[in-house]
C-alpha cells in the first residue's frame, strides 16, 4: 500500500500556517452552556503555534483576532490551510487574504490529516484537557491555555528529531 503523500508540508518557514477550531467539550466554567473552542494557528515547517486563543464562541471575530495575532509575531504566510469552516471564509477574512497576498488553501472533504492542526489538536488532548476540564473560571483557563501553548513550542517534537542542527523543539526550528 502506498503511504500517502501530505499535501501542505512546507519546506521553508512561513510557506503554509494551518489553522482550525477545536472544541473543548468537558469545563467547569459556570457562565458558558456547551464547549469552549480552541481556535490556532501553527506554522507548518516548524510546527510552531503561532497565534491561539480560547474562547465561549467561534465567529470570524475570533479567528480575525487570532489571525491578526499571528501576523502580529510572524508576519504573512504564502499560504493559510484549513476545512471549509464558515470562518475561514468568510468575506472579512477573504478580503484580507486578497489584500496580503496569501493564497488560502483548503483541505480535501474529511481529510483532516491533511492539516498539520490536527496532530497539534491531538497533543492538546494529551497535554491539557484534563486541566482544562478542571478550570473553573477563565482565568484559570486562560492560564492553562497559555502554559499549553509554551509548552508545546519549547518540547522537543518527533516532526524534529531528525534535524542535524540541534533544533528540535518548534521554538527552536522557528527561530
Amino acid at each position: 500500500r502506498k503511504k500517502k503523500e501530505m499535501p501542505f508540508k512546507a519546506s521553508f518557514r512561513h510557506e503554509y500556517w494551518s489553522v482550525d477550531v477545536r472544541y473543548i467539550e468537558k469545563h467547569r466554567l459556570p457562565d458558558v452552556k456547551g464547549p469552549v473552542y480552541l481556535i490556532s494557528i501553527l506554522e507548518n515547517y516548524s510546527r510552531a503555534v503561532l497565534a491561539s486563543k480560547i474562547s465561549p464562541t467561534q465567529n470570524q471575530w475570533d479567528y480575525l483576532e487570532v489571525l491578526f495575532a499571528a501576523f502580529s509575531s510572524a508576519g504573512v504566510p504564502k499560504a493559510i490551510v484549513s476545512d471549509g469552516g464558515g470562518i475561514f471564509y468568510c468575506k472579512q477574512a477573504l478580503d484580507v487574504y486578497a489584500a496580503l497576498g496569501i493564497d488560502k488553501k483548503r483541505i480535501e472533504k474529511r481529510q483532516a490529516w491533511q492539516n498539520y492542526i490536527e496532530t497539534h489538536f491531538n497533543i492538546v488532548r494529551r497535554m491539557a484537557d484534563a486541566k482544562f476540564a478542571l478550570a473553573s473560571s477563565w482565568e484559570e483557563m486562560i492560564a492553562v491555555h497559555r502554559k499549553w501553548v509554551t509548552d508545546y513550542n519549547s518540547h522537543r517534537h518527533w516532526g524534529h528529531e531528525q534535524r542535524t542542527d540541534g533544533c528540535h523543539s518548534p521554538a527552536q526550528v522557528i527561530g
